[in-house]
């Protein structure tokens, strides 16, 4: 965490034919003393880029 009220996690996965490999980054924050998903990203496991994307 970069900051108490701020949180971070990154899923990877493999398709089952291994086509493509992603990633998905979920921001959460701390609001009202509950952990809130804040911003949802996506990305490539070849590549650095996050792309926004929406629940």
């Amino acid at each position: 965490m970069r900051k108490e009220d701020m949180a971070s996690i990154v899923i990877h996965y493999q398709s089952s034919n291994n086509s493509v490999d992603k990633k998905h980054k979920f921001v959460l924050r701390l609001i009202d003393d509950k952990w809130l998903i804040d911003e949802k990203y996506y990305g490539f496991e070849d590549e650095k880029t996050w792309y926004s994307d929406s629940i």
